[in-house]
This record gives C-alpha cells, structure tokens and sequence, in this order.
C-alpha cells in the first residue's frame, strides 16, 4: 500500500482533472476538455477529430483505466493504489508510459519538447485559468529557450506519481498545492 504522501499527490493529481471540485470525474468532463483543448490550438477538423481521439484513448487507458465513467475521487486512489501495491516496479512503468503518451500528445510540433503556450493551453483546456500560477508551474522545469525537453516532463511525472519520499523535491506537488 502508498504511504499518505503517495496518495495525497495522486488526490493532487485528480483535483487536478476535477475542476468541477464535485469529486467526480465523467466522461462529460473529458470532453469539455478535449473540445477546449482542440479550439485553442485552432485545430482543422482532421487534426482535431486525431488529437481528440488521441486524448480519448489516453484518458480511458490511464484515468478511467477501462471504467466507462464517471469515476470518484475513492475509486481513482484505489484503482491507483491497488496496482501500485501489486507491483511497484510495473506500476512505475505505467506511470512513466502515461506521461510519454500525453506529453506526445501534447507536443504539438513534434520536436521532444513542451513550449510554454502548449503547457498553458494544456492547463487552460482542463479548466485552470490561473496563468500566473501555470507560468510559474512551467517556469519551475528551469526552460531553456522557452522550452522544456518531454523527458524532463515525464521524469517529474513519474516521481510524482511514484515517489513515497516526501524529502524528495516535486515541482508538480508545490504546483498543485500552490493552487494550480
């Protein structure tokens, strides 16, 4: 089983999906998101209708896990937690493959990298307004360029979502306790 700050960072991280703040995510949710996200890239309707599917996939395979929805606050950390303490070393591998395949995703242009207009659009779509707050998130990975590398985002992801030791720095937890 994680340790409280384990799962404390994983009700972080659904907080983090639940703007609504009402405990449940729904498929209704995702799609407000999903249709979000894609009007703020400008997406045509081919690239929209790939990027949405893309999304889809990645949040019925990673968040949902198979759940046709809505999912609870409970049934996230448990569904976390229960393959966590199954296997570490497996979960871990999940973890650092769900951060790949949305960091893909988000990477617009395709060049290993997160700009800070996809990292702002990407928390923008999911509903957290604060730029101020998403800006200094962003700023927090140190870019350089303006840019910040998709390993160095899915290296803070996997510690995020699977490091017990709270005497470990992580960005993404001071983010999302700081109001992200």
């Amino acid at each position: 089983m994680a340790n409280e700050y384990l799962l404390h960072k994983w009700k972080l991280w659904f907080k983090a999906f639940n703007v609504k703040k009402d405990g449940v995510l729904s498929r209704e949710d995702v799609f407000e998101e999903e249709d979000k996200f894609a009007h703020l890239h400008h997406f045509g309707a081919e690239k929209r209708k790939d990027i949405i599917g893309q999304l889809d996939k990645w949040y019925d395979q990673y968040i949902f896990r198979g759940k046709s929805g809505p999912i609870t606050v409970q049934e996230y950390i448990d569904m976390q937690n229960n393959d966590f303490k199954e296997d570490k070393e497996k979960y871990t591998k999940w973890a650092e493959a769900c951060a790949e395949t949305i960091f893909d995703i988000l990477d617009i242009e395709h060049d290993g990298t997160i700009t800070e207009e996809e990292f702002l659009i990407a928390f923008k779509s999911a509903g957290h307004e604060n730029i101020k707050l998403d800006k200094d998130f962003f700023n927090a990975y140190d870019p350089k360029d303006g840019k910040v590398t998709v390993k160095k985002m899915v290296d803070t992801w996997v510690t995020f979502l699977t490091s017990e030791d709270s005497s470990q720095p992580d960005i993404i937890k001071d983010a999302f306790e700081g109001g992200v």
